[in-house]
């Protein structure tokens, strides 16, 4: 798939990467995500996630809001889950959707 870039006829590829992360920690859990060459040309155009208790019968969204507020972060090595004490041993999935050059 390919994006064009407002302003430009230039196609930029997107890609995509699942990061899973097991278990969960209360407060930040960060794992590696492997990509290379996050810099100026380089954009994130969808983080998102979502986690499941054991037992599958609690399923979230990640980043979430209200009383159970969950952060998405992406730094050049790692992605950083910050979850609350009521997802401690959740399993997460986290998707990164990007373009580069």
């Amino acid at each position: 798939q390919f994006f064009f870039i407002p302003g430009s006829q230039n196609k930029r590829q997107t890609f995509r990467k699942v990061i899973a992360f097991s278990p969960l920690a209360a407060g930040l859990n960060s794992f590696a995500h492997g990509i290379t060459g996050i810099g100026a040309n380089f954009t994130f155009t969808h983080i998102y996630g979502t986690g499941k208790n054991a037992a599958g019968t609690t399923q979230v969204p990640f980043p979430q809001g209200g009383a159970n507020t969950s952060m998405l972060e992406i730094d050049p090595t790692n992605v950083h889950l910050t979850v609350p004490a009521a997802y401690a041993g959740f399993s997460a999935l986290i998707v990164l959707e990007y373009l580069k050059n």
